[in-house]
């Protein structure tokens, strides 16, 4: 197992401060599975989203507003962790937790200069931990609530980080535009996971069981053991983005990539359907006759749901 020392590996830890349309689409084909759970998403202006897979209800946990530039649900779905805007201080924002009622829990201060601008705020699988990543200079970051100490992870032999995801461990998947390595706190030792080419990839999933991943890579969902480490191609047709694991692990819930036209550069977004993670190739794609692949819908609609941002499948 090739491992890295701290030498390599720039950490700093400081004191923590307290429009588009959908496409459409007209197939109204049966999932292939009852499917159950509640899928927690963003898209455009109806705000934060519940969707309940068994009963196709569908509900906003969280308005729209312009300021929030990220949500998380815990495990338990009893509270969330919100990345927003601090209003009237246009160089800072805040990591608050909140209950399942809104209630402010505690809010963290993220420093101002190199340390904001930051995306995808994730709790850790026990809540004892705050993760996300930065645009630029492309920081990771660990918040420990308990202890209230942030740790700073900069770079990883010079190479900047492109993501970062939690393992059920308590370990961190960082990902660089050519490898992905794994840590745990305080990050003193770093294991290369796999090295890959000079080909796109991006979008760790992790599997809740931690054993298996699914990334996107040449625009199509691949799935890897973390034992075996042989990366399988396991969607075809359209562009794909692997969303998230089923509960039970399953199933996996990618994203079909969509573009609105006339929106600009921000009219990118996700269609969202559903299909088995056995590690064999299914076609992702709108029109497909595949009987093992569902469209997610809410009760009464035709179209599958949209997305604009993270995507989390609890039970």
């Amino acid at each position: 197992m090739r491992k890295f020392l701290l030498s390599t590996f720039s950490l700093a830890v400081i004191a923590s401060t307290t429009c588009c349309s959908k496409k459409d689409h007209n197939s109204d084909k049966p999932p292939a599975d009852k499917h159950t759970g509640n899928l927690y998403y963003r898209w455009a202006d109806e705000g934060t989203l519940k969707l309940d897979l068994g009963s196709g209800t569908k509900s906003v946990i969280l308005p729209d507003d312009t300021k929030q530039n990220g949500f998380h649900m815990s495990r338990k779905q009893d509270r969330f962790l919100l990345l927003t805007d601090i209003e009237g201080d246009y160089d800072n924002e805040a990591f608050r937790l909140q209950d399942d009622k809104g209630t402010l829990i505690k809010e963290f201060k993220v420093p101002e200069g190199d340390f904001s601008g930051y995306v995808h705020p994730q709790l850790s699988y026990d809540d004892a931990y705050i993760l996300a990543t930065s645009l630029l200079p492309d920081n990771v970051i660990v918040i420990d609530i308990a202890q209230n100490k942030t740790y700073m992870l900069h770079d990883m032999e010079g190479q900047k980080f492109t993501d970062a995801v939690w393992m059920p461990d308590g370990s961190v998947l960082l990902s660089t535009a050519s490898a992905l390595y794994r840590s745990a706190i305080p990050f003193s030792n770093v294991e290369l996971v796999q090295q890959f080419g000079a080909e796109a990839w991006s979008h760790v999933t992790v599997r809740p069981d931690g054993k298996k991943i699914a990334f996107s890579k040449d625009k199509h969902i691949w799935m890897m053991d973390l034992q075996e480490k042989k990366p399988a191609q396991v969607s075809t047709g359209s562009e794909a983005i692997p969303a998230a694991f089923s509960p039970d692990g399953k199933y996996l819930l990618a994203g079909i990539h969509q573009f609105a036209s006339g929106g600009g550069p921000w009219a990118n977004y996700y269609t969202l359907c559903i299909l088995p993670a056995d590690g064999r190739q299914y076609p992702v794609e709108e029109g497909s006759d595949d009987k093992n692949i569902s469209w997610v819908k809410a009760s009464g609609s035709t179209d599958p749901e949209a997305c604009s941002g993270t995507v989390q499948w609890l039970e």
